[in-house]
Protein backbone atom coordinates (compact mmCIF):
# COMPACT_ATOMS: atom_id res chain seq x y z
CA UNK A 1 0.00 0.00 0.00
CA UNK A 2 1.20 3.30 -1.04
CA UNK A 3 1.86 5.88 1.36
CA UNK A 4 0.29 9.47 1.16
CA UNK A 5 1.32 12.77 1.76
CA UNK A 6 -0.66 13.21 5.20
CA UNK A 7 0.62 9.69 6.42
CA UNK A 8 4.31 10.95 5.73
CA UNK A 9 4.16 14.44 6.91
CA UNK A 10 2.19 13.07 10.20
CA UNK A 11 5.28 10.38 10.48
CA UNK A 12 7.86 13.43 10.36
CA UNK A 13 9.42 14.70 13.53
CA UNK A 14 9.63 18.59 13.35
CA UNK A 15 13.00 20.67 13.62
CA UNK A 16 13.87 22.65 15.86
CA UNK A 17 14.65 26.70 14.03
CA UNK A 18 15.75 29.11 15.55
CA UNK A 19 17.63 32.97 14.32
CA UNK A 20 18.64 35.79 15.57
CA UNK A 21 20.14 38.79 13.51
CA UNK A 22 20.08 42.19 12.13
CA UNK A 23 16.49 42.56 9.77
CA UNK A 24 16.99 45.59 6.92
CA UNK A 25 14.01 47.03 4.48
CA UNK A 26 13.78 49.42 1.68
CA UNK A 27 10.86 49.62 -0.15
CA UNK A 28 9.17 52.07 -2.17
CA UNK A 29 6.53 53.41 0.28
CA UNK A 30 6.72 57.32 1.35
CA UNK A 31 7.67 56.76 4.91
CA UNK A 32 7.30 53.39 6.00
CA UNK A 33 6.86 49.86 4.83
CA UNK A 34 2.81 49.67 5.76
CA UNK A 35 2.80 46.54 3.30
CA UNK A 36 4.44 44.30 5.36
CA UNK A 37 1.68 45.00 8.40
CA UNK A 38 -0.92 44.05 5.43
CA UNK A 39 -1.51 48.01 5.15
CA UNK A 40 -2.37 49.54 1.70
CA UNK A 41 0.92 50.82 -0.02
CA UNK A 42 1.35 54.68 0.06
CA UNK A 43 1.74 54.65 -3.91
CA UNK A 44 0.16 52.15 -6.18
CA UNK A 45 2.25 49.36 -6.01
CA UNK A 46 4.95 48.48 -3.44
CA UNK A 47 8.55 47.16 -4.45
CA UNK A 48 10.95 46.16 -1.47
CA UNK A 49 13.95 44.72 -0.27
CA UNK A 50 14.48 42.96 2.73
CA UNK A 51 17.70 41.19 4.14
CA UNK A 52 18.14 39.49 7.07
CA UNK A 53 22.07 39.04 8.30
CA UNK A 54 22.21 35.72 11.01
CA UNK A 55 24.29 36.45 13.68
CA UNK A 56 23.53 33.34 16.21
CA UNK A 57 20.59 30.68 14.94
CA UNK A 58 20.35 27.03 13.68
CA UNK A 59 18.11 24.68 12.32
CA UNK A 60 17.98 21.32 13.78
CA UNK A 61 22.14 20.70 13.64
CA UNK A 62 22.94 22.52 10.92
CA UNK A 63 24.79 26.25 12.10
CA UNK A 64 23.52 29.53 10.29
CA UNK A 65 25.95 32.03 11.87
CA UNK A 66 27.04 34.28 9.43
CA UNK A 67 24.45 33.49 6.86
CA UNK A 68 22.74 36.09 4.83
CA UNK A 69 19.57 35.92 3.04
CA UNK A 70 17.51 38.43 0.74
CA UNK A 71 13.97 38.67 -1.06
CA UNK A 72 12.97 41.39 -3.28
CA UNK A 73 9.47 42.11 -4.02
CA UNK A 74 6.88 43.59 -6.34
CA UNK A 75 3.12 43.47 -5.28
CA UNK A 76 0.29 45.72 -6.04
CA UNK A 77 -1.04 48.51 -3.46
CA UNK A 78 -2.62 45.78 -1.34
CA UNK A 79 -0.67 42.94 -0.49
CA UNK A 80 -3.27 40.27 0.65
CA UNK A 81 -4.79 41.40 -3.28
Amino acid sequence: MAKTMSDESASQAKTKFVVEGEYFEACSCKVACSCIFLAPATEDHCDVFIGWHITRGAMGNVDLQGLNAALVVHWPKQMTD
